[in-house]
């Protein structure tokens, strides 16, 4: 789970990374560029938010495994036997 989180976070990294001069938007691609800007800081977000995942979800997991209650049940068993066989 952490490496999966962590790649996630690299990701992100690298898509933080691309300036917006080189994905070169025109002067008419205004909508384009506001697209980019409001992906981007979902992705700020999303990056901040992996980091309190990265400590939470393992520990989340592991507690969902965990025996909460042990019980025993008394179970009968009949074993029927031919009377031919006697």
């Amino acid at each position: 789970m952490v490496r999966i989180i962590d790649a996630q976070r690299a990701l992100i990294d690298r898509a933080l990374g691309v300036d917006q001069l080189e994905l070169g938007f025109g002067a008419g691609e205004d909508d384009q560029r506001k697209q980019w800007e409001d992906d981007k800081k979902a992705l700020e977000i999303r990056r901040v938010e992996l980091l309190s995942e990265r400590e939470e979800e393992p520990r989340a997991i592991e507690e969902l495994y965990t025996v909460a209650r042990r019980r025993l049940v008394p179970v009968g068993l009949v074993y029927l036997w031919p009377e031919t066989r006697g």
